[in-house]
Formats: C-alpha cells, sequence, structure tokens
C-alpha cells in the first residue's frame, strides 16, 4: 500500500515537472527579443503582440534611442522628445490611435504640427504604456528589422532624420 501511494505521489511530481517544462519552453519561445544597434534592450514588461504589432514599453524603447520621455497622468499622454533638443515630438493618449506630431525646423526655426493615424493605439499593461515599436522607431529615424522565425526585433543606427 505505502508503495503505490508513494509511486502515485512520485508519478504526479513527474507529470507535473513535464508540463511545467513544456510551459516554460513555450512560453520562452513566445518571447520577443529587441535589439539597438546591436544591444540587447531589456524591460520590465516583456515586449508583446497585439493586433499583429510589436508593442514596447515607450520608455524602454524611447530611451534606448536617445529619446526623453515624459508621461503626463491627467491627460494620460506620452510624450516623446525625438533626439536633437526636441525638435520632434510625438505626443500618445492611451486607446487613441490619432499621435500628435510636432517638428521644428532647425534651419528657420519653423514649426510643424500634425496628425498621424496608427492602427495600434497604446495601452497599459502592468503599469507600462506600450506602443508600436515600428512607428516609435521610425518616427526616430531608426531601421526596423523583424526576423517571425527568431521573434527578434532589430533596430539599427539613426538614419538622420
Amino acid at each position: 500500500m505505502k508503495r503505490k501511494v508513494l509511486f502515485q505521489f512520485l508519478s504526479v511530481i513527474a507529470a507535473t515537472a513535464i508540463v511545467f517544462t513544456i510551459a516554460v519552453t513555450a512560453s520562452a519561445s513566445d518571447l520577443i527579443s529587441i535589439y539597438v544597434d546591436g544591444e540587447k534592450l531589456t524591460t520590465d514588461v516583456p515586449p508583446q503582440i497585439i493586433a499583429d504589432r510589436v508593442m514596447l514599453p515607450v520608455r524602454a524603447v524611447s530611451e534606448a534611442v536617445g529619446c526623453l520621455v515624459e508621461w503626463v497622468h491627467a491627460d494620460q499622454n506620452v510624450v516623446v522628445y525625438a533626439p536633437g533638443g526636441g525638435d520632434r515630438v510625438l505626443v500618445m493618449r492611451i486607446g487613441d490611435p490619432i499621435v500628435d506630431v510636432t517638428i521644428t525646423s532647425g534651419d528657420d526655426g519653423s514649426v510643424t504640427e500634425s496628425q498621424i493615424t496608427i492602427d495600434s493605439p497604446p495601452v497599459i499593461i502592468d503599469g507600462r504604456t506600450l506602443a508600436p515599436l515600428r512607428f516609435i522607431a521610425e518616427f526616430i529615424g531608426y531601421r526596423v528589422d523583424w526576423d517571425g522565425e527568431t521573434r527578434t526585433v532589430n533596430l539599427n543606427g539613426a538614419l538622420g532624420n
């Protein structure tokens, strides 16, 4: 009787270990890796695919490429100031696909304001604002390459926009 109980107990532990290993392997294969100019970007909230778009914490990707980021809690806005003294500014609102864009010319100081509609609006997940990676990176002037097989995104050097 004791052997049977011990055998059943060990069987349950073995089955649990196998299920846990499969779950960890499956979730590890679902992870998305982000590299900025060859260096791996680590975030406290992992990148996620939402509506076929890689969504990444705005602060993590923006600061990794030299931007300043401001969260305006009262308006639920995230403001991204591109490198170069704030001459390119994005204002994104949680749940809103319309992004306000302000570009100041370094030549004559003229200001161009426009709105761009993105197909995946920013969301808040685990206390972080996630937004479409490609939109932010390309606006700042980075080339974005996605490798679906390895689930890897590479952001490569500023294009001088």
